[in-house]
């Protein structure tokens, strides 16, 4: 459901139920790809370049699905 409090919060997808639902369900699996992504990197690489991967993949999980969004947003 939608809420100000969890999810991606932008003014367009808070406006419309559809950008909301269509966010959150393309946005799940950017995130989990994100996440392990991560946690294999601190398994593997060594600790300077995993810092690197771990930041790279946590601003592309959160960049990607906001333009994704604003996207549906002009679509309309």
């Amino acid at each position: 459901r939608q809420n100000g409090v969890m999810g991606i919060r932008t003014s367009w997808s808070l406006a419309d139920t559809d950008n909301w639902e269509r966010t959150h369900r393309f946005a799940g699996p950017i995130f989990l790809t994100a996440g392990l992504l991560s946690l294999l990197a601190t398994l593997i690489l060594p600790m300077l370049i995993a810092v690197g991967v771990f930041t790279l993949a946590i601003l592309m999980a959160c960049f990607i699905p906001f333009w994704y969004s604003y996207k549906i947003s002009k679509e309309a």
